[in-house]
C-alpha cells in the first residue's frame, strides 16, 4: 500500500516513511475477517473509527493563516500544502509544505481531491500533469508561419501533423503544415477541414496518417454524441490542458461544423493510434495494437456504434445464451416476479479483444459479470473464493510427467466456473439493452 500511495502522489521514494506512516493508519481501521469482520482499530478502542476525515493521500490541501500572521490585508489567507496524514495526539491534519520541506499540523483545511481518469494520479498545480499528451509535442512556437485560415479553393496537400499549444490559452490545437501559393505555413486542423470532404481526402492521402498517431488524441477519428443518443462522426481538433475547460473539440464529418463536447461524448473506436506504440510493443493496457477495423467498446451502447458491430453482438449473444441456455445459470422472469425487497444486483457487460502474438485478431470475448459490492455477508453471500489450483500443485503434476515419461495434454472450459451451485437466491438485472425472451 505504501507502493501505492507513493505512486499515485508523485512524491519520491524518499517520502516513505510517510507514505508508511498512512498506509497503518488505513489497514488499522480496515475490516478483517481474522477480527469478526471489525477492524483493529474497534477492537483496542472498542468502537468505531471515523472515516469521514480520511482524505486522498498527497492531495492539494489549502491550510488557514491565521490572520496575525499575514503580513498585510491582500497577503493569502491560505497555503497550497499536501494532505499525508492525521496528528495522532489531535484532530489536525498533517501537511507536507513543498518549500521548507517539513510536515505542518492544521485543523482548518480545505481539500482538493481531482482524480484524473487514466493513472488515478493526485492532480497538482502543474498543467502539463493534467494534459494527455508529452510535453515534447505541446509546441509553443512553430517553424513557418501559423495561419487563421485558407482559401477555401485551395486544394492544399499536407505535408507534417503537428500539435500547437499558444502561451495563453487552456487548450491545445491540432495543425497542419501545408504548402500555398506564398509558401509552407501552418493552419489549425479545424480551419483546414471547414470546406467539406476534399479537404478530408487530401489529409487521408497524407504519408503520415494512418501510421502510429504520435498526437494522439489529436487527428483521431471517433463518434461523438451530439444529442440523445445521435452519434456522429468526427475528428478530435483540439484539446483543454485545463480540468475546468471542455475536454475536446470535435470537426464533424457529416457537415464539417466545430462543435466542444465534455469528454463522456466522444468515443474512440480503437486503440490503435494511442501516443508511442509501435507494432512490436503493447499498448498503455498491456494489449497488442488492434487490427484494421476492429475496435474495444467500453459498453453495449458503443458496441452498437461500432464498425464491427455485428461482430460484437453475435459475441455477446453467445455469452447470453451460455448463461441462460446451455449452463442455465440464469433463469429469466418478468419485472413483475420479481419479489418484494429483494436487492437488486447490477450486471455490468465486460468486452474484450483477444489477439496473437503477430497482433492478428483471435477472438472478441465478451462477458456478463455480476457487481457483488452490493451484497450482504450471511444474507446473499458467504464464501468469497473459487476453488482453483495452486501453482505448487501444477508444478508436482509436471515433475512427476518428467520421471514417469508420461504427456501433458492441456484443454480449456468454455464457462468454466458456471459450473458451480450457489446456496444462494440472487436476483440480478441484465445489463442495459440486453434481453432474453422479452426478460
Amino acid at each position: 500500500m505504501a507502493r501505492a500511495l507513493l505512486l499515485t502522489s508523485g512524491f519520491g521514494v524518499e517520502m516513505w516513511p510517510l507514505a508508511a506512516r498512512h498506509a497503518v493508519y488505513v489497514l488499522n481501521r480496515i475490516l478483517k475477517k481474522s477480527l469478526d469482520w471489525n477492524s483493529a482499530y474497534h477492537t483496542i478502542h472498542k468502537r468505531h473509527a471515523d472515516l469521514s476525515q480520511l482524505r486522498v493521500f498527497a492531495c492539494l490541501a489549502y491550510a488557514f493563516v491565521d490572520p496575525s500572521l499575514r503580513e498585510h490585508k491582500l497577503s493569502n489567507r491560505a497555503r497550497a500544502l499536501r494532505y499525508v496524514g492525521h496528528s495522532e495526539v489531535s484532530s489536525a491534519y498533517l501537511l507536507y509544505d513543498p518549500e521548507s520541506e517539513k510536515v505542518v499540523q492544521s485543523g482548518m483545511v480545505t481539500f482538493s481531491e481531482k482524480l484524473d481518469k487514466l493513472g488515478k494520479l493526485v492532480t497538482t498545480w502543474d498543467p502539463s500533469v493534467l494534459a494527455p499528451l508529452k510535453t515534447n509535442f505541446m509546441a509553443t512556437s512553430l517553424d513557418a508561419p501559423c495561419r487563421d485560415s485558407l482559401p477555401v479553393l485551395l486544394e492544399a496537400p499536407v505535408l507534417e501533423q503537428g500539435v500547437f499549444l499558444q502561451e495563453d490559452s487552456d487548450e491545445i490545437v491540432a495543425v497542419v503544415k501545408v504548402e500555398t501559393s506564398d509558401g509552407v505555413c501552418w493552419v489549425s486542423l479545424s480551419s483546414y477541414l471547414e470546406p467539406g470532404q476534399q479537404r478530408l481526402s487530401l489529409l487521408r492521402a497524407c504519408s503520415t496518417y494512418g501510421s502510429i498517431n504520435a498526437h494522439y488524441p489529436l487527428f483521431a477519428e471517433v463518434r461523438a454524441v451530439t444529442g440523445k443518443g445521435d452519434f456522429k462522426d468526427a475528428m478530435v481538433c483540439g484539446r483543454a490542458v485545463k480540468p475546468h475547460a471542455q475536454p475536446f473539440c470535435e470537426v464533424l464529418l457529416t457537415n464539417f461544423t466545430i462543435m466542444d463536447l465534455p469528454a463522456g461524448n466522444v468515443h474512440f473506436p480503437t486503440t490503435h493510434t494511442c501516443f508511442g506504440v509501435t507494432p512490436e510493443a503493447p499498448t498503455d493496457e498491456g494489449s497488442p495494437i488492434l487490427s484494421k477495423g476492429v475496435t474495444k467498446p467500453k459498453g453495449y451502447s458503443q458496441a452498437l456504434s461500432a464498425p464491427d458491430c455485428a461482430e460484437w453482438l453475435i459475441s455477446i449473444q453467445e455469452e447470453l445464451e451460455a448463461l441462460v441456455q446451455t449452463k442455465q445459470a440464469l433463469m429469466m422472469m418478468s419485472e413483475a416476479e420479481i419479489p418484494s425487497g429483494v436487492r437488486l444486483l447490477d450486471m455490468p457487460l465486460v468486452l474484450k479483444v483477444k489477439m496473437d502474438k503477430h497482433g492478428q485478431l483471435l477472438k472478441r470475448k465478451s462477458r456478463i459479470c455480476v457487481r457483488g459490492n452490493k451484497q450482504e455477508y450471511g444474507v446473499d453471500y458467504f464464501d468469497t473464493f473459487a476453488p482453483c489450483t495452486q501453482l505448487s500443485s501444477v508444478r508436482i503434476v509436471i515433475n512427476l510427467t518428467l520421471n514417469l515419461g508420461l504427456i501433458v495434454y492441456h484443454m480449456d472450459v468454455d464457462t468454466a466456473f458456471l459450473n458451480s451451485t450457489l446456496e444462494e437466491d440472487l436476483y440480478e438485472r441484465l445489463p442495459c439493452g440486453l434481453e432474453s425472451g422479452g426478460n
